[in-house]
């Protein structure tokens, strides 16, 4: 799936935590009151404070009351579900899970794949430069490893419309961006939106490469991120490398920080 479905996907994200919020960031959060979705955007509009749990007060509690209500999750699942159904036709099929998983047994002796329990999560934003996001999705296409995935914080303004998402996804997964219609070529790389796992690994800038071991879902179509559905790793099981630099290079770093044959191959076979 393009985007894992989950009922629980802003419940870990916006928990709270701590010291009470003044000024301008309690504006923030009066404003976000009436339009609940700003917490669901990939570049966010609300003080790190507020989206990283760092508040206690009685108004930030109401609007994470309002983000976590079945009300506000059952939009964002209708906007999920609709964004899928437009651009994968809503068969299975057309999936970049399906497409991988039929490539597997032909390229498994040529493409080195991680391991069941392992996952590459690339950290992405809208605000990044298309040149470097097509770049990344050409290199994990070659892979063909559903295990490596592209993820972004949120919907492209919010889920009040999901075009801009669309348009967003299309133009990173598009071979030739002249090329319109139904019938164009598409890189088959997985894009996630999941608050979830930007919570749990905390990024600092994008792109950000995240490698982890030990990952076993409950459930296969729930985030990752959730501490209900994959426990949070412990700090050994999981690096994280910061760069705008080639995917070649990333993989590189990372197996050598991890000692990992299997990134060190995949570097090597981005490198070609």
């Amino acid at each position: 799936m393009i985007m894992r479905t989950t009922t629980a996907i802003t419940a870990a994200f916006f928990a709270l935590a701590s010291p009470v919020l003044a000024g301008t960031a309690q504006e923030a959060i009066d404003n976000a009151r009436a339009n609940s979705a700003q917490y669901y955007t990939d570049v966010q509009r609300l003080p790190e404070s507020v989206t990283s749990g760092l508040s206690q007060t009685s108004t930030a509690k109401q609007v994470i009351d309002t983000v976590n209500s079945k009300a506000f999750q059952d939009r964002v699942q209708k906007e999920h579900n609709r964004l899928q159904r437009e651009m994968f036709g809503g068969g299975s099929a057309n999936r970049p899970g399906a497409y991988y998983a039929d490539s597997q047994p032909t390229v498994a002796g040529q493409i080195p794949h991680l391991a069941a329990d392992e996952r590459i999560y690339l950290f992405i934003s809208s605000s990044m430069p298309l040149s470097t996001l097509r770049n990344y999705a050409r290199g994990i296409d070659r892979l063909r490893d559903p295990r490596v995935v592209m993820v972004v914080r949120g919907f492209v303004d919010g889920i009040q419309d999901g075009t801009k998402t669309m348009e967003f996804f299309m133009q990173i997964r598009l071979k030739d961006l002249g090329c319109s219609g139904a019938n164009c070529a598409t890189f088959s790389t997985q894009i996630d939106i999941d608050p979830n796992l930007y919570r749990r690994f905390r990024p600092a800038s994008v792109p950000a490469l995240v490698y982890v071991r030990g990952v076993h879902p409950v459930d296969p179509d729930v985030s990752e991120g959730s501490p209900e559905n994959v426990p949070v790793p412990s700090p050994s099981s999981w690096t994280m490398i910061y760069g705008d630099a080639a995917l070649s290079y990333l993989f590189g770093r990372t197996a050598d920080t991890t000692k990992s044959p299997t990134l060190a191959a995949m570097s090597h076979y981005l490198g070609r």
